[in-house]
């Protein structure tokens, strides 16, 4: 316990342009791997249906594709369970430069994968088979990349400079939307289905290299590195984690599970809703995304830096009730087929969506002691996707297709928004205590 007080203490005393460095790499990181997920997200919404599963139901060839989308978040916890491991054991900064190097190598093979029309039943084959290694690849990233930030930062401001991390998912969301949406501007839908939607997949050969320079860089975490000198290292972090944070882990997987599901039903099934369902032009709903996630960028850090003054209790109930009375509202703005209207219901959702996810990764650093802090972070947080997120495009379009209504999938929403108000009730309140040890 005295090595881990000592390295907080040096912590503390951590130069500010060592600290900024750190939190500059980690958000550079993170933006990059979230820009490569999501380009495939988008991807999915408006053309992998087409592309790899072909037939004259339209609504079978978008649930197919949803499927693929939905099995790289289900492999997520794998991941985490693969990197919270080695992390735990050996250090955060190499899981780091791994998950980021898989990542860009998938994303860029994508991007010159045959389709269903050359390749046949090959092309979709391929296509799971790169989705699950992004899956695993982001599964290790986000527990290790927030790490690196909480065990840096000083007490009184984990939850400002950990919603860096969290900031990396609207720069990513923001860079991937904004390039689809220029593509279909320049491109005529002929020419963006044939080649097109290949370019933001490619475009990764920069953000490896890019990526992978930064993630050298890195400064190995302090807590992390008096562990290992105390040789106090957990031999089995996640068998350690289970048995002696269980409830923990249930905590944390709750306060995911309704920012998960609102997340992507407003910046990715917003999507298929809008072109299939209401049968508008895809760029009106970029353009909605593209405003959300702008706003995003100043309400995630905001979110953050507000749960270190008023708690991460405090500030994830207002991102609770804002964004269950939004989600009543949001499916009527869209229904109205005004572009204005839909950039509200849209981007309103992703503002209310940004305090929950603004505190979220210090509130679940902070359950966990360092031992197997890896571990535990990161099995809960993709846990938390997986039941929050892999399923909701793909039960979002067979439940509004089934019933005729939307507000079927609203009640759902809804469901998961409680889960996450019950696991904020349960949890301590965390914000400007010292890290476990």
């Amino acid at each position: 316990m005295s090595e881990v007080m000592k390295q907080d203490t040096d912590a503390h005393a951590r130069p500010d342009s060592g600290l900024r460095r750190v939190v500059l790499s980690g958000t550079v990181g993170t933006s990059l791997e979230w820009y490569d997920y999501y380009v495939f997200g988008i991807a999915s919404a408006l053309v992998f249906g087409q592309l790899f599963f072909p037939g004259d139901n339209a609504l079978v060839s978008t649930l197919l594709s949803f499927m693929v989308w939905g099995l790289g978040i289900v492999v997520r916890p794998i991941g985490g369970l693969i990197a919270g491991h080695y992390g735990d054991k050996y250090g955060r900064k190499q899981v780091l430069v791994v998950t980021l190097t898989a990542m860009g190598i998938c994303c860029i093979a994508i991007g010159i994968l045959p389709t269903y029309a050359q390749w046949g039943m090959a092309a979709p084959i391929l296509l799971i088979a790169l989705r699950l290694v992004q899956g695993l690849a982001v599964g290790g990233e986000w527990g290790g990349a927030v790490l690196m930030i909480v065990e840096h930062a000083p007490d009184k401001q984990r939850g400002k400079l950990a919603s860096w991390i969290q900031f990396g998912v609207p720069v990513g969301n923001l860079a991937a939307t904004g390039l689809f949406l220029g593509l279909s501007a320049l491109l005529s839908d002929e020419a963006f289905l044939s080649w097109g939607w290949r370019i933001p997949f490619l475009m990764s050969v920069a953000i490896l290299i890019v990526g992978a320079y930064m993630r050298s860089k890195v400064v190995e975490s302090p807590q992390f590195e008096a562990l290992k000198e105390s040789g106090d290292r957990a031999q089995k972090p996640l068998v350690e984690a289970v048995k002696s944070a269980p409830g923990s882990i249930v905590r944390a997987i709750g306060l995911c599970i309704g920012s998960q599901a609102t997340y992507y039903t407003f910046a990715l099934y917003s999507l298929t809703y809008v072109t299939n369902e209401l049968g508008k032009d895809r760029s009106i709903v970029l353009v909605a995304v593209l405003i959300g996630s702008a706003l995003q960028l100043v309400l995630v850090p905001f979110a953050g830096a507000l749960s270190d003054r008023i708690g991460r209790r405090r500030t994830y109930t207002i991102g609770v009730i804002g964004t269950a009375a939004w989600v009543c509202a949001f499916f009527p703005l869209l229904n109205t087929g005004s572009p204005t209207l839909i950039a509200v219901g849209v981007a309103g959702g992703m503002v209310f969506q940004s305090f929950l996810y603004g505190p979220m990764a210090a509130w679940i650093a902070e359950l966990f002691g360092t031992r197997v802090r890896f571990s535990g972070v990161s099995i809960s947080y993709q846990m938390g996707a997986v039941l929050g997120s892999a399923l909701t495009p793909l039960i979002a379009t067979y439940l509004i297709a089934s019933t005729g209504s939307f507000w079927s999938f609203v009640l759902y929403m809804l469901a998961a928004l409680a889960i996450t108000g019950v696991a904020v009730f349960f949890t301590r309140e965390t914000a400007g205590k010292s890290l476990q040890g």
